[in-house]
């Protein structure tokens, strides 16, 4: 079995992997705004010059991975790009991460061990500073990367550029992260209540006055999750507001924004027929009901595919897959309309339309052939009365074969392959779905709040894992060594984290228990 490493963040690490150590001295006094002045391709500038490393040296192994977790990189902000970077990290990484929402953490946080552990000479980190002096600024190198990609000027692997990896971890850790777990707590409240409302709405007199609704409790419960459901809809409006301002109609226009607008929209729709008790017997509020349950629900997607245990991200991969089969999906339409207008004029007599009504007309026609697609069409109802049966049944085989067995097949097929190609990047697009969500925070946050939370500092360091240095998991490295073999040829064909004079305190005590073992036994006549 292949030696496979213990964390796994590939196309994130092939891009740190490309950059080299530099001895020779450079400038750290380049700005964002300098870059884009001096270099007429300054996404290139930044992939090649953008970070540098800095120091390779050993970390306690609880001390980093209690900081990376599911990441692939560590960031923390300094005054100076020159630091004893072995001794600031392990300072940094000793400080309790930030938990609150100044930006304020608690130093001198300790780490509890349960129970005894085995001494390991710790992990191999490479320590990088961005060459970009106040790289996080507000409209700085994150804005101007995402500004790029929603003008199609740039792949959205220009996320994974280490430079961009940096800020996007910088502002995730440091606010973004707990700003989007209070917008998740107001959705939350926004789907709560508006599902409280329908349950109290289901059964309301609808020709009641809005006071005589207020003395019943359904009209209650259902007049509060109303506001409910404005309180946790109106941050959503105030941030949709900022981002169109900010990014233009034009880069604003996108599947999420669509889906969000119609989302507000049907919602406010909702809240003045009720409140106002106006078009409510007109079945208008029921439909717009039964759309927006379905319509918050995909709004759940816009957390989940920024967090790492939930990276995928139902619209934009329908989206991407979609925009892939589009034109096998137009050809299945029209295969499903010749089919809905041949069985339409085939019981085109009237007895016929009598007996198969829903061959009457091409609409009820159509929405037939749509659901024989997949469930196949009823042969044998067919054949029943109609005075052109052969036909009819010749009609409905070469329907089931070509669509059932052929082109729904073929459907699927470029379906997976699309969908495939879409989430072998998961990664990196998640760091562009986090980038998206950050910049749109930053537009939103009063700059009052945005400089209480210390976010942009002078300088930004990485720390990240060196993947070469790490433990491998093979299938014989998960088994143990029998008694007496060799302990350094194994260490010698794979990295080990178990310390070698641990190993042979092990092998010696063992040796020494044998000798006592033999000595105690009778002696052999």
């Amino acid at each position: 079995m292949a030696a496979t490493p213990l964390l796994l963040h590939e196309e994130e690490d092939a891009m740190w992997d490309r950059l080299e150590e530099r001895s020779s001295p450079r400038s750290f006094d380049a700005t964002i705004d300098d870059i884009v002045a001096e270099h007429s391709n300054p996404i290139e500038y930044i992939s090649r010059q953008g970070v540098t490393k800095v120091q390779e040296f050993r970390v306690d192994e609880e001390l980093v991975l209690s900081r990376i977790e599911d990441d692939s990189i560590v960031t923390m902000g300094a005054n100076t790009p020159f630091l004893d970077y072995s001794q600031a990290w392990k300072k940094e990484l000793e400080t309790k991460p930030y938990s609150s929402m100044d930006g304020r953490r608690r130093v001198g946080y300790s780490r509890r061990r349960r129970g005894a552990t085995l001494k390991t000479p710790g992990l191999q980190v490479l320590a990088y500073v961005l060459a970009i002096k106040y790289p996080c600024e507000r409209d700085g190198l994150l804005h101007r990367v995402v500004t790029l990609w929603m003008e199609n000027g740039c792949s959205f692997k220009t996320f994974a550029l280490p430079a961009v990896q940096g800020v996007i971890d910088y502002k995730w850790t440091r606010f973004a992260r707990r700003l989007l777990l209070v917008e998740m707590f107001l959705y939350l409240l926004w789907l709560v209540s508006f599902y409280s409302f329908t349950i109290a709405f289901q059964d309301e007199d609808v020709s009641m006055s809005l006071r005589e609704l207020l003395q019943t409790t359904a009209g209650k419960i259902a007049v509060c999750s109303n506001i409910g459901a404005m309180v946790g809809m109106i941050p959503f409006l105030i941030i949709e507001r900022e981002s169109l301002i900010s990014y233009g109609v034009r880069r604003w226009l996108s599947a999420w924004n669509l889906l969000d607008t119609t989302t507000y929209c049907i919602q406010i729709y909702i809240i003045v027929c009720h409140t106002c008790r106006w078009q409510l017997q007109s079945g208008g509020i029921s439909m717009a009901a039964a759309v927006l349950a379905i319509l918050l629900l995909f709004r759940l997607q816009y957390f989940s595919r920024v967090f790492p245990n939930t990276r995928f991200s139902f619209v934009d991969d329908l989206k991407a897959v979609l925009s892939d089969v589009r034109y096998y999906i137009l050809f299945l339409i029209i295969i499903i309309t010749g089919y809905a207008v041949s069985f339409h004029v085939l019981f085109r007599d009237p007895e016929d339309q009598k007996a198969h009504d829903e061959f009457s007309s091409l609409s009820k026609a159509f929405v037939q052939v749509v659901a024989w697609s997949f469930d196949g069409p009823e042969l044998a109802e067919l054949y029943k009365d109609t005075k052109n049966p052969i036909m009819a049944c010749i009609l409905g085989v070469s329907f089931a074969f070509i669509m059932g067995m052929v082109l729904f097949n073929l459907l699927i097929s470029l379906m997976t392959n699309s969908l495939d190609s879409v989430t072998a990047h998961e990664n990196v697009r998640s760091l562009l779905n986090r980038a998206i969500v950050i910049d749109e925070l930053e537009r939103t946050i009063p700059m009052w709040v945005y400089r209480r939370l210390d976010c942009n500092p002078t300088y930004l360091h990485v720390l990240r894992v060196d993947p070469d240095k790490l433990d491998t998991a093979t299938r014989d490295a998960l088994w143990p060594m029998r008694i007496g073999e060799e302990l350094s040829s194994a260490g010698a064909q794979s990295p080990s984290i178990i310390h070698e004079e641990t190993l042979r305190e092990i092998q010696n005590e063992l040796q020494e228990l044998r000798r006592l073992v033999m000595e105690r036994l009778p002696a052999s006549s």
